[in-house]
C-alpha cells in the first residue's frame, strides 16, 4: 500500500475508527516504512498534547477576543481598493474590451465587403456587365457560387 493511502489510515487510527484488517495493514506498513512510522508518532504525540488539555479553563470572553483580533487581521489584510492589483485587473479589462471590439468590428468589415461582393456578382455589376451575372443564367448551379469563391472574388 502507498505511503498517502496510509496517511489516512493513520489519522483514522489516532481517532479509533479502524476495524481489525487495517489496524493489522497500518501496522503492517509502519514496521517497513520509516517516514510513515515517523508520521504516525508525530501524530500520537499531537493526539497526547490535544487530548491532556481539554478540561483547561478558558478566561471570560476568551472566544470573543479571539474574534474580534482575527476580524481585526482580516481588515488590515484588504488590499486598498486602488491598489496595484485593482489597476492591473482594470487595464486587463480594459484591453481585453479594445481587443474584442477590434476584432468584432474587423470580422464585421469583411463579412459586409464580402456579401456586397457577391451581391454585385449575382446581380452581374462586379464585372461592368449585366450579362456577366450569374442572375442571367438559367439555373444558378452550387459550382457557380463555389468558383466564384475559388477566383478570389469574394
Amino acid at each position: 500500500m502507498n505511503c498517502k493511502k496510509i496517511a489516512v489510515l493513520i489519522s483514522a487510527d489516532i481517532d479509533g475508527e479502524l476495524n481489525v484488517n487495517e489496524a493489522k495493514l497500518l501496522k503492517s506498513h509502519i514496521n517497513t516504512c520509516s517516514e510513515c512510522m515517523v508520521k504516525y508518532e508525530r501524530f500520537k504525540q499531537a493526539d497526547m498534547l490535544l487530548s491532556t488539555n481539554k478540561g483547561a479553563v478558558t478566561p471570560p470572553y476568551f472566544e470573543t477576543r479571539v474574534f474580534e483580533r482575527i476580524k481585526a487581521k482580516a481588515v488590515e489584510s484588504v488590499p486598498d481598493m486602488f491598489g496595484l492589483e485593482l489597476r492591473l485587473l482594470f487595464t486587463f479589462a480594459v484591453l481585453l474590451i479594445l481587443f474584442s471590439v477590434v476584432t468584432i468590428n474587423s470580422y464585421l468589415v469583411y463579412v459586409s465587403s464580402s456579401y456586397s461582393s457577391i451581391q454585385n456578382y449575382i446581380a452581374g455589376s462586379y464585372s461592368g456587365s449585366p450579362s456577366m451575372g450569374i442572375l442571367n443564367k438559367e439555373k444558378i448551379e452550387l459550382d457557380d457560387i463555389v468558383s466564384y469563391m475559388y477566383e478570389g472574388r469574394v
